[in-house]
């Protein structure tokens, strides 16, 4: 994520369809606190209704009563001076609605060794992220959905202190679960149907269904990995056989490669040639042959004894193969082992990038760990050292306490007050200290595009459609299926291409691009396709008339035209943001309703950072 968005995010008007919204999205504070002024001078001179409606949210921005870091829901006006909120990276002064203050305390050992470290780095932690902002945060982030409105009604109401920890332990035993994090798990092991990987629609299909199910399962890591290492049979009766299938060219070299960036977050091009040669060499005997049924392959074991029996494991090691034995269960075991730190340091690593959007080691696909102790350094731009050593040395120990039991890495995490930290980094952060990098704060994302697809099916009752460039005979998606849910990165659609969804072509995370550019902002606030999306749903047709109903009340009941205005602003808020609404919100709900231009609020909800981004 690029700088200039994360510092925007959060500290601008949520409520804005405008110029202003995109050049926040884009360009920063300042130059966007030029452009809102300039559209709220061209709004005062008039115009069409949308000019006034975006003229009017800008008047909001500056005097802040929509901001998303403004007044909690209970203050009663605005205070400080409007023009701090357009001086980046300050944040008015009440974020109450955002985050709370909780002493720092740590909940976990994760905790214990991050603010330690901070501590040691003079770096304040961020504050705690409110109720409201953990609830939609961990939503996302477990399940890739947003809570209903009734479910956040109760979550915000319950004075358990321990709804959090129920939420998520509710959450990771969903079905939600199992189909967000498959789509992370198909992205890395580049599940897809068609070039450069060529999977073919079944093989793709039966292969995303068991990494569906052994995460729905909750099988054990070594196991998981094991099974795919040696995986061997019809690529449509064996699905992990398709882990060696899932290659651009099947050498024995693209197969170590595949292989070391799995589980080892390690890039093969990176190590000596002769580590590269010996590592190669376990993945010598993988072969493959056609059956008589059409797009079959059977994934075996070429019997011809290697040449040298001599295998060399990439920490030195070495260990003499038997007549007829599979070098690849000599790796698996070498792999697996609890002895084998870069194994579990790769996948604590890689759990931590999925919920944090940075690692500890950051990429988490290029840990240059296996080597790092030899000199000179065989990496060719040196090493890329942990930014919390101790925080790797407490998830990794998790890991081997829990017996490889990924889901309890991640409640261990979700639990964390690191993790349930405010998106806000503290004031006192110093000048130049990137508190994002230093696990000093949430880092603000984009949702991936998936995601972010499901969402506008999910409240407009959207009707997607997907297409492929090679015809997939075989291929049905029932409209019950969410995006997330896609089997084949090669079933896709201009919105899915437009927000960057994984190519799953080399496993890496650059696959999948998380940027931010005028397009999408354009398409969000212009296209038909939106449009459609919102005047023709339920939503919208509910938002209209009952936004109609209420607007009538105004002149005949006062007290009740106030009461309903709130009470419908609130269940807007809570269906689509997860939280109620501030009261500079419900000003300019009820200020939007008196120009009969109710159906502008969704518009403005749904190209808000709050609606695209995780916060």
């Amino acid at each position: 994520m690029k700088d200039p968005v994360s510092d925007t995010l959060g500290r601008r008007d949520f409520l804005t369809r405008s110029l202003a919204v995109s050049a926040v999205f884009l360009h920063g504070a300042a130059w966007a606190s030029e452009m809102t002024e300039a559209e709220a001078g061209s709004a005062s001179s008039g115009g069409n209704s949308e000019t006034g409606t975006a003229g009017n949210a800008a008047s909001a921005e500056n005097t802040g009563p929509a901001d998303v870091s403004g007044e909690s829901e209970n203050a009663g006006q605005n205070s400080g001076d409007p023009s701090e909120k357009h001086a980046a990276p300050e944040a008015p002064a009440d974020r109450s609605v955002w985050e709370m203050d909780d002493g720092n305390q740590p909940r976990n050992e994760i905790d214990s060794a991050v603010l330690a470290d901070l501590a040691r780095k003079g770096i304040p932690p961020a504050r705690l992220a409110s109720d409201a902002v953990f609830l939609r945060r961990v939503w996302l982030d477990v399940t890739g959905r947003v809570p209903r409105m009734d479910e956040a009604r109760a979550f915000l109401n319950d004075p358990d202190p321990e709804k959090r920890r129920r939420l998520i332990d509710r959450l990771l035993e969903s079905p939600g679960y199992a189909d967000l994090w498959a789509m992370r798990w198909a992205d890395l092991l580049r599940v897809k149907a068609e070039f450069p990987i060529n999977l073919w629609p079944h093989g793709a299909a039966v292969y995303f269904r068991w990494i569906h199910d052994q995460i729905r399962e909750n099988v054990p890591y070594d196991s998981f990995a094991r099974q795919l290492l040696m995986g061997q049979g019809s690529c449509f009766r064996v699905p992990a056989a398709n882990f060696y299938r899932a290659v651009e060219r099947r050498e024995p070299v693209e197969l170590a490669s595949a292989a070391v960036l799995t589980f080892l977050g390690e890039r093969l091009d990176l190590w000596p040639a002769k580590e590269r040669e010996n590592t190669a060499k376990f993945f010598s005997r993988v072969a493959f042959k056609g059956s008589a049924q059409w797009k079959e392959e059977i994934v075996f074991q070429d019997p011809r004894p290697l040449d040298d029996p001599t295998l060399t494991f990439p920490d030195g090691t070495q260990k003499t193969a038997e007549p007829n034995q599979d070098p690849r269960a000599l790796f698996a075991d070498w792999l697996i082992s609890s002895e084998n730190r870069g194994f579990r340091r790769q996948i604590v690593n890689r759990l931590w990038f999925w919920l944090m959007g940075v690692g500890i080691i950051d990429p988490p696909d290029d840990l240059r760990e296996v080597y790092a102790e030899r000199q000179p350094s065989p990496y060719p731009s040196g090493l890329n050292p942990a930014v919390n050593p101790e925080l790797l040395e407490v998830l990794e120990g998790k890991l081997i306490a829990s017996r490889w039991d990924l889901k309890e890495v991640l409640r261990f995490i979700l639990n964390s007050r690191t993790y349930q930290q405010s998106s806000f980094p503290h004031e006192n952060v110093p000048k130049g200290v990137s508190a994002e990098k230093n696990l000093a704060v949430y880092p603000i994302r984009r949702l991936e595009a998936e995601v972010l697809q499901d969402l506008f099916r999910e409240h407009f009752t959207a009707r997607i459609a997907y297409v492929s460039e090679v015809p997939e005979p075989f291929s049905y998606i029932p409209g019950r299926i969410r995006t997330v849910e896609l089997y084949d990165a090669g079933l896709t659609n201009p919105f899915l291409e437009m927000f960057g969804r994984s190519t799953r072509d080399s496993g890496l995370t650059t696959d999948r691009n998380f940027g931010i550019t005028e397009a999408q902002q354009m398409f969000l606030m212009n296209s038909s396709e939106v449009n459609d999306w919102i005047t023709k749903s339920q939503l919208g047709r509910d938002v209209r008339k009952r936004g109609e109903e209420i607007r009538m009340l105004k002149w005949k009941d006062p007290e009740r035209y106030a009461r309903r205005t709130k009470e419908w602003g609130t269940n807007l808020w809570l269906r689509m943001l997860s939280r109620r609404p501030t009261e500079g919100e419900l000003a300019l709900i009820a200020d939007l309703m008196e120009k009969n231009a109710q159906e502008e609020i969704l518009w403005i909800l749904v190209n808000s950072r709050e609606f695209l981004c995780r916060h």
